[in-house]
């Protein structure tokens, strides 16, 4: 992939380049770099190849770096004044680390490794917990490295990460208004169209876009540097898109949070951090209090304007009682040694397959590498997606055989010049009707 190459290859000499690159490309890359509609990687995606790359990079320079002496202070120095050599620091850390590794090893031990046949089956497998862990791993090696800095290192590399956060806020923001100016439009919310931007991997109750909408907002307003009229115009700026993105999300509980998070601002800044005047501090004060007022009266209205955010607030009752429901059998289901060891990382969707009485992988391999068949559970719908061949390739044909049994889909495929086959005739009414339910 020409595009993904030249891509590490940038973030690789950025970041050996730059001493802030590795932290302001982290949080960048992490929303940026999923390709997945375009390239169905799933468990190794882009993003993972393009901090792979960023991580070489920072990591060559801290090599050159402490091979000729760029740093003025001494290796004691470094050592007393650095809050990552104190292990009170490092336990919460480590704590996580090792419950990973548990959790990794209690889900790998549950989990089949047998052959997927479509992106959705992976969910079913041991692919599924290296995919939760690795995204852990990432977290943790970066906090790592942030804890290893000192002095006014740890000042310019939070500064660095934030201003990475405040562009992967505007690349995400953006992407959810191209979103909903394709499929709906970007200012009407009568329908229901939950947007996730650019998570694209991001699935029922993933809750991905929302965390990053909740946690953008701060960093809207918390990186120092600049004039301080640049800060409040980038920081209202920022807080407006995040704003439109939590409405496009239509979650409830990701609205409700961003309200209160402009509640909490508002009396954070509302405190001068110098003395100042009783007038400077009532006007400035006076000024925050009406500019949130204004903002959360904007909000509350969007909200009751738009039927479909409404209709789902309205729905709360019902939704919050299905949740109870699922958290009670999933309590009824736990066995003595879980409360310990926990299910394992990457066995949910297992679970909730085998409490709705379905098969799981839903789509499985069977035969050899060159020639096989897809075997479909019953009960489970077949994602069917559009590939585009290359033109020197040889192409797949596949043959389908729908088995005359409900529920049964036996798929071969051979290889052949003829191209793909566009339809596939029914054997008869009978095995149609089956094969559409």
């Amino acid at each position: 992939p020409m595009w993904l190459s030249g891509g590490v290859i940038v973030s690789f000499l950025l970041s050996c380049g730059v001493a802030r690159a590795f932290p302001f490309l982290y949080p960048v890359l992490l929303v940026a770099g999923d390709a997945y509609p375009f390239t169905g990687q799933l468990v190794l995606q882009e993003y993972d190849a393009l901090l792979l790359g960023s991580l070489a990079g920072w990591t060559l320079r801290q090599f050159w770096a402490a091979h000729t002496e760029l740093d003025s202070k001494s290796a004691g120095q470094r050592a007393a004044s650095d809050p990552g050599r104190s292990v009170w620091a490092w336990l919460p850390w480590a704590g996580l680390a090792i419950s990973v590794v548990i959790a990794l090893g209690v889900g790998l031990s549950r989990l089949p490794s047998a052959p997927w046949g479509d992106q959705l089956s992976a969910y079913f497998t041991d692919h599924n917990a290296w995919r939760i862990a690795k995204g852990y791993a990432w977290g943790i090696l970066f906090a790592a490295i942030t804890m290893r800095q000192s002095g006014n290192g740890i000042v310019v590399w939070l500064r660095a990460f934030g201003r990475g956060m405040q562009l992967a806020a505007v690349y995400v923001a953006l992407v959810m208004l191209l979103e909903r100016t394709i499929f709906e439009d970007w200012v009407d919310f009568e329908r229901q169209f939950r947007a996730v931007g650019p998570f694209f991997t991001m699935h029922i109750g993933d809750q991905h876009v929302d965390a990053f909408i909740v946690l953008a907002i701060p960093f809207a307003w918390i990186v120092g540097g600049g004039k301080a009229a640049t800060r409040l115009a980038v920081g209202a700026f920022i807080s407006l898109l995040m704003i439109f993105a939590s409405l496009a999300t239509m979650s409830r509980g990701t609205i409700a949070a961003v309200m209160l998070q402009i509640v909490l601002l508002a009396l954070v800044f509302a405190i001068p951090a110098r003395r100042a005047s009783a007038l400077a501090i009532l006007t400035r004060s006076s000024t925050l209090i009406v500019a949130s007022a204004v903002v959360l009266l904007a909000i509350v209205a969007a909200i009751w304007k738009a039927d479909a955010i409404h209709g789902r607030f309205a729905r709360s009752g019902a939704d919050w009682q299905t949740r109870v429901d699922h958290w009670a059998r999933m309590i009824t289901d736990t066995r003595p040694l879980d409360w310990c060891l926990g299910r394992g990382m990457g066995t949910l969707p297992t679970m909730m397959a085998k409490q709705q009485g379905r098969a799981t992988p839903p789509v499985s391999w069977v035969g050899g590498s060159s020639v096989g068949a897809l075997r479909l559970e019953p009960g489970w719908p077949l994602y069917v997606e559009r590939y585009a061949w290359p033109a020197d390739s040889r192409p797949l044909t596949l043959r389908l055989t729908i088995a005359p049994e409900p529920g049964e889909l036996i798929a071969s495929n051979t290889a052949s010049d003829k191209g793909l086959v566009d339809e596939v005739p029914a054997t008869n009414k009978t095995t149609t009707q089956r094969s559409e339910e």
